[in-house]
Parts: C-alpha cells; structure tokens; sequence
C-alpha cells in the first residue's frame, strides 16, 4: 500500500504503557506526526485538530475512552483506534458505547495492524469530509439560507407549556457553548435550577395550578435573559437551566440571585388561591472542568447541595474545595 494512503498526522492519548514507546515509533518511522494530550481539553489548536483524521488510545480505564469519546462528541469525523490488552467486557463495551471506537487492536502491537487501520481511518476521514468541503463551497447565501433553516429548527425545539428551550436544544447550546470555550476560550456558565417543594404544590392545588407555576417561572426567566447571550431550558418536570456567555461563576450566581429574588416576590392567582413558590439553584462554569457533561455533574452536585442545605438559595460549586460551598 502506498505511503501517501497514510494520514499525515494522529491524535495520541497520553499513556505511560510501555507500547506508547513502540507505537510513537512507528508513527515516526512512518513520517506520520502525532499530538499528544493526556485529556482531551489540553490539546493544542483545535482548529488543526479537526483536519486530523486519526485518534489513537492505548486503553487501560476508563481515561483513555473518555479521551476518545471526547474527540468523537467534538470531531465525530476523527476516526478513533482502541489499542488493549486484554480489555474487561465491561471496559470493552465502554468503549464502544461511549467513544463509538471504530478499529479495535490487541496488544502488542503489530505493525502491520496498525498501518491497515490507519489507512482505512484517512480513507473514510476524507470521504466523510467531502461533502464539507462541497458546502464550503457553496455560496454566502446558500449558507446564509442553511444556517437560517438550521436555526429555525433549534427555534422549534421548544418545550409545549412554557415555551423554553427543551432538554434536547440544552444539550445541542451545551456542545455548541463548550466547543466555543474550547476553540476560542469563550467563558459560559451554567445554573441548574430546580422548583423546591413543588410535589406539595401539586397535591395541594393539583397538577392543572402546578402548570401555571411552571407557566410563570418560565416566564420570568424568559423576561430576564441577556438576548444572545443567556438561554432558559426546561429539562423536565420542575428542573430548569440556564446558560449564559461571558459570565463567571460568581456573577451567574449573583444573576440567578436576582431572577430567585423576583420569585420570592411572585404571587400567582389559580384557581381562587394565591401561590407563591421558590427555586433552589446550582451554579458553575466551564473553567472548572474538562467535558460538558462534567460541568452538568457538578452544577447538578451543587444543586443537591442547595436543596440539601435547606432550598430557596444559590450554590457555586468549588472544585478547589471538591465539595459545593455557598
């Protein structure tokens, strides 16, 4: 097979495996150069990164799928490769679930393995990547009119009742947010919002007066968000989210502090009663992890925190600490 069938550069899980020695041989051997990075958010000009049609990770637990799961949720064109000894089913099937790895390669390694492996991971890489270069191509608006109609879509992504964005849209916002902070180092922070006691409200009034708190917390959130800049979510039930771009953690606190001072105020008329109703809230933003989903882990442990603690209040997770602190 031709030399020139192989990719001219890899990503590499960082691994103290004795086959990381001969496997960076053979990239060097071969001509082939390689980036480094022991977790996914370390490495270097991800704008080079999303050309690169190759991850290799040498697996031994579970921080080597998550590096290559990490490069699949960013860069889903990058083909991964599994390198293990002999991997756990449980590991095995991690692997596949999470990193959706393509090519599996049991150690040690055999070069010729790897050569094959690595020329099928280019040739599907540009083939996926042909029809992006055929979009680049495209006219500004053509374009204009498909990222129109891509946001369109987002737009319709709403929940029924109180009109915010669903679960669905906050995870494609947190993806976009993150590659954003990934990219081009733009801060965004994230509050986990949660109704306290709102299983009393239902039982008390009934669910039809449980909608219209719902209706209204919606709306004051919606009433207080930055435009282009902040996103309400209802993720279900009485769980809410915000996302907000350019703030800390600590001014994210202090605005949810204010939209929870605006429902202390708030009285409802339903149904000839009068309700009234707080939020307990988690806080964190994006300096503080490395994955999205770990920013949703410890804004959601410092909601659990704030509830725990006594509800109707804000809670800024403190990684220094590793517990939440209010």
């Amino acid at each position: 097979m031709a030399k020139t069938s192989l990719p001219q550069q890899v990503i590499l899980f960082k691994s103290s495996h004795p086959e990381q020695k001969v496997l960076k041989e053979c990239l060097e051997k071969w001509e082939i150069k390689y980036i480094e990075a022991e977790v996914f958010a370390k490495i270097p000009n991800p704008q080079i990164i999303e050309k690169t049609p190759c991850a290799i990770a040498i697996i031994e637990d579970e921080k080597g799928v998550e590096f290559l799961r990490s490069i699949m949720h960013f860069f889903p064109w990058t083909q991964r490769i599994m390198l293990a000894e002999k991997p756990g089913v449980s590991l095995l099937e991690t692997a596949i679930n999470r990193a959706h790895v393509n090519y599996f390669i049991k150690l040690p390694l055999s070069e010729e393995s790897l050569k094959k492996y690595l020329i099928k991971a280019n040739r599907r890489f540009n083939a996926y990547m042909l029809p992006l270069h055929k979009f680049q191509a495209l006219s500004d608006v053509t374009k204009d009119l498909i990222e129109d109609n891509l946001r369109f879509k987002m737009e319709a992504e709403k929940d029924a009742l109180t009109g915010l964005l669903n679960r669905r849209s906050f995870n494609i916002y947190m993806e976009n947010f993150w590659l954003s902070f990934f990219k081009n180092q733009e801060l965004f922070a994230l509050a986990m919002l949660d109704i306290d006691h709102f299983k009393l409200v239902n039982d008390r009034y009934g669910h039809p007066v449980g909608d219209i708190v719902l209706k209204n917390f919606g709306k004051v959130l919606q009433e207080n968000l930055r435009k282009s800049q902040d996103f309400a979510f209802r993720i279900g039930g009485e769980e809410f989210a915000l996302l907000s771009k350019g703030l800390t953690k600590e001014f994210m606190a202090s605005y949810v502090e204010r939209i929870l001072n605006i429902i202390r105020a708030l009285k409802i008329s339903a149904d000839s009663h009068v309700v009234t109703f707080t939020f307990s809230a988690g806080v964190a933003d994006a300096t503080q992890v490395n994955a999205p989903q770990e920013l949703v882990h410890i804004a959601d442990n410092a909601l659990y925190q704030a509830k725990n603690g006594g509800r109707n209040r804000i809670v800024i997770y403190n990684k220094t600490l590793q517990q939440p602190s209010k």
